[in-house]
């Protein structure tokens, strides 16, 4: 029995340790510039990455630095808006705002944040007025238009691995259908204390979304 809870405790030992192994793992930088020139060599890094390690970043993507900045910007103006507000504006389907609603099955307890989808075709009355934050409709439309846009990009590469026509994701990702259902997410992670056991920012969780 002694025996028995050794070679328990020594194979749980070893267990532990193995996610060490995953901290040594890059996640890779993936350059978009020349993107038209270097189609196919940046299609083969985004998939090598994709397939070896499940995430990646790209650079020199278009987005101008300030655009992001203004964006992140608007966003922490909207989530400092009052509670009362910001529920009029509640979250229906994949649209408006959502504040600890979210329930993993891996934690069983709410994610500790708050999050604002845009989705274009769901946000009949779901945009805050001017008087309560001039501006941000046009600029998170704009911002997300310009995501939309590198998204699709992204999106031609993989179609290109995977023996698709090049254009073949832009009919699930067109914006002038109804169906369209690209997400722009705003999220705010709640300072929580290392005390607060059980309490997690987002628990561990699987994503569907197609890039």
């Amino acid at each position: 029995m002694h025996c028995r809870n050794w070679k328990k405790k020594r194979q749980w030992a070893q267990w532990v340790k193995r996610p060490e192994e995953t901290f040594a793992r890059e996640v890779r930088r993936i350059d978009l510039s020349y993107f038209e020139q270097r189609k196919q060599e940046i299609a083969d890094e985004l998939w090598q990455a994709a397939v070896e390690i499940g995430f990646f970043q790209v650079s020199n993507h278009g987005i101008a630095l300030d655009d992001i900045r203004q964006a992140f910007s608007m966003t922490e103006d909207f989530f400092s808006l009052p509670e009362t507000v910001k529920a009029r504006y509640p979250l229906a389907r994949n649209a408006g705002w959502e504040n600890k609603s979210q329930v993993r099955p891996s934690t069983k307890t709410p994610d500790q944040k708050e999050s604002y989808q845009i989705t274009r075709p769901l946000m009949d009355s779901l945009w805050p007025t001017e008087q309560e934050l001039p501006a941000f409709k046009q600029t998170m439309l704009s911002f997300e238009s310009q995501c939309w846009q590198l998204g699709i990009k992204l999106l031609s590469c993989f179609a290109l691995k995977l023996g698709f026509p090049e254009h073949f994701f832009e009919q699930a990702h067109n914006p002038d259908r109804n169906t369209y259902q690209s997400t722009l997410r705003m999220l705010h992670y709640y300072a929580t204390e290392q005390s607060e056991q059980g309490m997690w920012r987002a628990g561990a969780h699987t994503d569907f979304d197609s890039a």
